[in-house]
């Protein structure tokens, strides 16, 4: 059963895509949006002492980022909705402009306010964009084996993007050049971006689902309201010290899912198109495949803030000298990343999953281990921890990602690559709610004691080695028994 390979889990929609191949130039600009909607939020988050410096202590400082994960996960579903109906490579290029003329807005900026109204532009644009990504990529790869390259190449983004954020973002913030400090952040991202616009026209190939279907504006209201609920909680629950009317309002999304379930299927079964074809999930590779997303998806967003607080608030690192530290680990996903791509066809998708949850695991466990350890072992062993954690991660995910498109119609391409990633957006965000709960549980229980850090640190990180272990478990689920 784990040892299926991608030629077996694509063999089901296999026959359904005969689309112009994606390589070359088309690929690399494709992987441009990705890479930048990433970098983005990790790049941000080491520039907010900056910012903060330039306009003063404010509660509404980490609005930056919250507000700009809640759009952005609000509008994932619909935005690969859209690309199904009107053109996948149009949402890409109309999601990367906008992207860009609103990391413009925030270089610019004079406000805090200007800033966190940009950056919630910023991330509605990111969610036109992002999800085309990987409907692109299942679309008009020309076989099973391209396919399996091409997002072996999107984990490879997702790895450099998180290494170069942590290093572009220290080095440009500490050189400070003609006193921009944070907002060269955002002025990177402009010619990036303007490249992107330029070459997508030419070199992406377009695809959208046959017929001239209807966007369901009902289905986009019902989800935002729904994930809008449950999001909001999330993000700003921390800031605002967990108040008893936030904690009812995912109570209140239960219903609201329910409703939008209804209605869904509704439309479905009289021939409409729902924002979601909810069939989709009768299949168990694309159901259990959305459920290890959310479980991988929490541990990759929350470890790097459980690293932040340890190393630069327990320790007193500075951010770059904390980034020299944790970089080495991008580059331990980069290499897995294209290293799963050779080991899946020998061994099985199923096992190298398996092994690469496996090294998640024993890699958080190492890092509990040397945090522990600290002083007499130096904090900088940390790495070692993260690069086999990273690695693990680097083996799993990409071939996480094949398997759900695998079983997706070419024509559903959109829609379930934007729930894929609402459900990597939902599950960052818990991850970081849940990882913050306990940090900072366990530091007030150890409020002046030397190793208040690194107990509070070993807490939190139990929760990725719990969610890993969630996601070997699912695994059965997404490799269907093949039949005798």
């Amino acid at each position: 059963m784990l040892n299926s390979s991608a030629s077996d889990m694509a063999a089901p929609m296999g026959a359904a895509a005969a689309q112009p191949d994606l390589q070359g130039i088309g690929l690399v600009t494709l992987l441009t949006g990705a890479f930048l909607s990433v970098m983005s939020g990790i790049i941000v988050s080491i520039a907010i002492p900056s910012i903060q410096a330039e306009f003063g202590a404010n509660p509404a400082i980490s609005s930056i980022i919250a507000y700009y994960g809640l759009a952005y996960g609000l509008a994932l579903i619909t935005g690969g909705r859209l690309g199904d109906l009107y053109g996948r490579r149009r949402l890409f290029v109309i999601g990367m402009g906008g992207f860009t003329l609103a990391s413009l807005a925030c270089a610019l900026a004079s406000s805090l306010t200007m800033i966190i109204v940009a950056r919630v532009a910023a991330g509605l644009f990111a969610a036109l964009l992002f999800p085309q990504v990987l409907s692109i990529i299942r679309v008009a790869s020309g076989s099973d084996a391209a396919r399996a390259r091409n997002l072996s190449a999107f984990g490879v983004t997702l790895g450099l993007s998180g290494v170069m954020a942590q290093l572009l973002g220290g080095l440009l913030i500490s050189a400070n050049i003609y006193d921009l400090a944070w907002r060269w952040v955002f002025v990177l991202c402009i010619p990036i971006g303007l490249a992107a616009c330029a070459l997508g026209q030419r070199v992406i190939p377009e695809s959208r689902a046959p017929g001239k279907a209807r966007l369901d504006l009902a289905g986009v209201a019902l989800s935002a309201i729904g994930f809008a609920l449950v999001l909001f909680p999330l993000v700003e629950g921390r800031a605002l010290g967990w108040p008893v009317w936030l904690l009812v309002l995912p109570l209140l999304a239960a219903p609201v899912f329910v409703l939008f379930a209804r209605d869904q299927s509704a439309k479905a079964r009289s021939g409409r198109d729902p924002l979601v074809d909810l069939r989709l999930f009768a299949r168990g590779p694309v159901a259990g495949g959305v459920v290890i997303a959310f479980l991988l998806h929490s541990t990759i967003v929350s470890m790097p803030f459980i690293q932040a607080m340890y190393l630069q608030v327990g320790l007193g690192y500075s951010a770059l000298h904390a980034a020299l530290i944790i970089a080495p680990a991008g580059v331990s996903f980069i290499f897995a990343s294209m290293l799963c791509n050779r080991l899946a066809p020998r061994i099985g998708m199923g096992v190298t999953m398996l092994m690469g949850a496996a090294l998640a695991i024993t890699g958080y466990l190492l890092c509990i281990l040397i945090a522990h350890a600290t002083p007499a072992i130096a904090a900088g062993w940390l790495g070692l921890g993260l690069l086999v954690v990273s690695c693990g991660q680097g083996l799993f995910m990409p071939l996480m990602l094949n398997v759900v498109l695998a079983n997706v119609p070419p024509e559903k391409a959109g829609s379930a690559s934007g729930v894929v990633s609402t459900a990597q957006q939902v599950g960052g965000a818990f991850g970081v709610a849940i990882a913050g709960l306990l940090y900072f549980g366990m530091l007030a229980r150890h409020t002046g004691e030397a190793q208040a850090p690194a107990a509070a640190f070993g807490l939190a990180t139990s929760y990725p080695v719990l969610a890993m272990t969630l996601c070997i478990f699912t695994l059965p689920v997404i490799f269907p028994r093949k039949q005798p």
